[in-house]
């Protein structure tokens, strides 16, 4: 579903570049990171780094004329980013990551604009308490299906006690 948002946010922006990433002390991670070849960066010239110390949208509309990122790697060499601009993504006040876009030219973005990226952020944000839920669903089954099992067999001896037995049965009959 990252894949996703990130395509669509990249049709949205017109720009070649789009990603989602997780951000934590050493680097930023992109999950979903669309036509570049860049699985991770080192936090110390990440743009998204930057992007999660704040609490609002990181807009450089062009990345020379910045004082933090005229030197980074990242503007320098490929990808020759010129225009940068991230979202914080955040469950319950703790920020994870970004969504972000790039241009290897500048770019000026209106105010309505700059929203459409806070609502794409919403997205993101949804995704991963689906996600989250979706997992904590299947956890609970498997404890469930696990506390049925051991319900149905007794535990010193590790056979199936009459329970047990009278559900496999059933289950062969009706089979």
């Amino acid at each position: 579903n990252f894949s996703r948002i990130t395509r669509l946010t990249k049709k949205l922006f017109d720009v070649p570049i789009s990603a989602i990433s997780f951000v934590n002390d050493q680097s930023s991670a992109f999950k979903s990171l669309l036509d570049e070849e860049i699985i991770e960066t080192p936090r110390d010239i990440s743009f998204c780094g930057h992007v999660i110390n704040q609490e609002d949208i990181l807009n450089i509309p062009e990345t020379f004329s910045d004082d933090r990122f005229r030197n980074n790697p990242l503007v320098l060499d490929d990808p020759h980013v010129r225009f940068y601009a991230g979202c914080p993504v955040q469950i319950n006040r703790q920020k994870l990551g970004t969504i972000c876009i790039a241009d290897h030219q500048p770019r000026y973005f209106t105010p309505p604009q700059l929203n459409w990226l806070k609502d794409v952020a919403a997205l993101v944000e949804t995704e991963i308490q689906n996600y989250t839920i979706k997992t904590d669903k299947g956890k609970l089954a498997s404890d469930l299906d696990q506390a049925r099992l051991a319900s149905m067999v007794d535990p010193l001896t590790s056979l199936w006690n009459r329970q047990g037995i009278y559900n496999i049965l059933k289950h062969q009959m009706d089979g």
